[in-house]
Protein backbone atom coordinates (compact mmCIF):
# COMPACT_ATOMS: atom_id res chain seq x y z
CA UNK A 1 0.00 0.00 0.00
CA UNK A 2 3.15 2.41 0.54
CA UNK A 3 3.93 2.14 -3.25
CA UNK A 4 0.12 2.43 -3.98
CA UNK A 5 -1.60 5.78 -4.75
CA UNK A 6 -5.22 5.27 -3.41
CA UNK A 7 -7.91 7.58 -4.38
CA UNK A 8 -10.37 8.34 -1.42
CA UNK A 9 -13.91 6.93 -1.49
CA UNK A 10 -15.35 10.43 -1.74
CA UNK A 11 -13.37 11.44 -4.87
CA UNK A 12 -14.66 7.79 -6.38
CA UNK A 13 -17.87 8.92 -5.15
CA UNK A 14 -17.93 12.83 -6.30
CA UNK A 15 -16.45 10.89 -9.66
CA UNK A 16 -19.65 8.85 -10.12
CA UNK A 17 -21.97 11.64 -9.54
CA UNK A 18 -20.29 14.26 -11.89
CA UNK A 19 -20.29 11.17 -14.33
CA UNK A 20 -24.04 10.58 -13.70
CA UNK A 21 -25.06 14.57 -14.04
CA UNK A 22 -22.88 14.93 -17.31
CA UNK A 23 -24.50 11.79 -19.03
CA UNK A 24 -27.72 13.55 -17.73
CA UNK A 25 -26.93 16.33 -19.13
CA UNK A 26 -25.94 14.61 -22.58
CA UNK A 27 -29.16 13.00 -22.42
CA UNK A 28 -31.01 16.56 -22.08
CA UNK A 29 -29.19 18.17 -25.26
CA UNK A 30 -29.63 15.26 -27.80
CA UNK A 31 -33.15 15.67 -26.83
CA UNK A 32 -32.61 19.56 -27.54
CA UNK A 33 -34.42 21.18 -30.79
CA UNK A 34 -31.68 23.67 -32.68
CA UNK A 35 -32.55 27.13 -33.39
CA UNK A 36 -32.76 26.43 -36.61
CA UNK A 37 -35.31 23.67 -36.80
CA UNK A 38 -37.60 25.26 -34.36
CA UNK A 39 -37.39 28.21 -36.69
CA UNK A 40 -37.76 25.88 -39.58
CA UNK A 41 -40.96 24.16 -38.26
CA UNK A 42 -42.62 27.43 -36.72
CA UNK A 43 -42.32 28.63 -40.44
CA UNK A 44 -43.80 24.67 -41.34
CA UNK A 45 -46.58 25.00 -39.09
CA UNK A 46 -47.32 28.98 -39.85
CA UNK A 47 -47.28 27.89 -43.83
CA UNK A 48 -50.05 25.46 -42.91
CA UNK A 49 -51.95 27.79 -40.83
CA UNK A 50 -51.80 30.47 -43.76
CA UNK A 51 -52.83 27.77 -46.26
CA UNK A 52 -55.94 26.61 -44.45
CA UNK A 53 -56.97 30.05 -43.83
CA UNK A 54 -56.88 30.75 -47.19
CA UNK A 55 -58.69 27.51 -48.20
CA UNK A 56 -61.25 28.77 -44.99
CA UNK A 57 -61.44 32.49 -46.90
CA UNK A 58 -62.05 30.77 -50.46
CA UNK A 59 -64.95 28.33 -49.42
CA UNK A 60 -66.48 31.07 -47.53
CA UNK A 61 -66.62 33.32 -50.47
CA UNK A 62 -67.79 30.23 -52.59
CA UNK A 63 -70.84 29.90 -49.77
CA UNK A 64 -71.45 33.64 -49.98
CA UNK A 65 -71.59 33.13 -53.91
CA UNK A 66 -73.63 30.24 -53.67
CA UNK A 67 -76.09 32.06 -51.27
CA UNK A 68 -75.88 34.86 -53.38
CA UNK A 69 -76.93 32.45 -56.63
CA UNK A 70 -79.83 31.06 -54.86
CA UNK A 71 -81.14 34.40 -53.26
CA UNK A 72 -81.16 35.50 -57.31
CA UNK A 73 -82.53 32.27 -58.28
CA UNK A 74 -85.58 32.73 -56.30
CA UNK A 75 -86.12 36.41 -56.92
CA UNK A 76 -86.03 35.29 -60.14
CA UNK A 77 -88.69 32.70 -60.02
CA UNK A 78 -90.78 34.60 -57.62
CA UNK A 79 -90.83 37.29 -59.87
CA UNK A 80 -91.32 34.83 -62.94
CA UNK A 81 -94.88 33.34 -61.06
CA UNK A 82 -95.65 37.04 -60.21
CA UNK A 83 -95.70 37.70 -63.72
CA UNK A 84 -97.39 34.48 -64.67
CA UNK A 85 -100.08 35.31 -62.16
CA UNK A 86 -100.78 38.88 -63.50
CA UNK A 87 -100.75 37.04 -67.13
CA UNK A 88 -103.76 34.95 -65.91
CA UNK A 89 -105.70 37.62 -64.51
CA UNK A 90 -105.15 40.05 -67.61
CA UNK A 91 -107.02 36.49 -69.76
CA UNK A 92 -109.34 36.11 -67.16
CA UNK A 93 -110.64 39.84 -67.42
CA UNK A 94 -110.77 39.40 -71.30
CA UNK A 95 -112.40 36.15 -70.75
CA UNK A 96 -114.99 37.69 -68.51
CA UNK A 97 -115.37 40.63 -70.46
CA UNK A 98 -115.52 38.34 -73.47
CA UNK A 99 -118.46 36.25 -71.51
CA UNK A 100 -120.29 39.83 -70.73
CA UNK A 101 -120.47 40.54 -74.33
CA UNK A 102 -121.49 36.80 -75.50
CA UNK A 103 -124.36 37.57 -72.71
CA UNK A 104 -125.22 41.09 -73.28
CA UNK A 105 -125.38 40.95 -77.68
CA UNK A 106 -128.40 39.39 -77.86
CA UNK A 107 -130.10 42.29 -75.01
CA UNK A 108 -128.57 44.69 -76.94
CA UNK A 109 -129.59 43.37 -80.63
CA UNK A 110 -133.24 43.01 -79.18
CA UNK A 111 -133.19 46.40 -77.33
CA UNK A 112 -132.38 47.96 -80.94
CA UNK A 113 -134.81 46.36 -82.71
CA UNK A 114 -137.66 47.49 -79.85
CA UNK A 115 -135.82 51.30 -80.50
CA UNK A 116 -136.10 50.78 -84.12
CA UNK A 117 -140.04 49.26 -84.52
CA UNK A 118 -141.18 51.95 -82.26
CA UNK A 119 -140.28 51.13 -78.96
CA UNK A 120 -142.92 53.08 -76.12
CA UNK A 121 -144.27 55.12 -78.92
CA UNK A 122 -146.75 52.73 -80.38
Amino acid sequence: MAGEESIPEWVKWLNEQMDMGLRSLGDRIDKLVTRDAFEQEQKRVDEKFGGQGREIGDLRAKLEAEATARAASELASANKQAQEAQRREGVQRQTNWQWFALFASPVVGALIVWVLNGGLGQ
